[in-house]
């Protein structure tokens, strides 16, 4: 069962590799003011700071907030739209 300790594979690089050049994809520096943002929605929601992490970047850049994260996406609910993936694929024509 692959951990977070172990080396990366290479099938797991290719994918990685494909995903930072799909054009609909932008990464986000998590600076100082993000990250003061995401700590306050994680003591507000009571979410981990990565998860809130998250909800702070999608309310940064109006986006949707979509993930399979149950207490996530109900703690995000009136902070940031949310959907599941699948929610996500059927509006998006997928």
């Amino acid at each position: 069962m692959p951990g977070r300790r172990q080396p990366v594979t290479t099938a797991l690089r290719a994918v990685l590799d494909r995903i930072v050049h799909l054009p609909a994809v932008t990464f986000v520096p998590l600076d100082e003011a993000l990250a003061e943002e995401a700590a306050e929605l994680a003591v507000a929601t009571q979410l981990r700071g990565a998860d809130a992490i998250y909800i702070a970047t999608a309310r940064r850049y109006g986006s949707t907030l979509v993930t399979v994260d149950d207490e996530q996406r109900l703690r995000a609910q009136g902070l940031v739209p949310t959907m599941l993936p699948a929610e996500f694929l059927a509006a998006s024509g997928g």
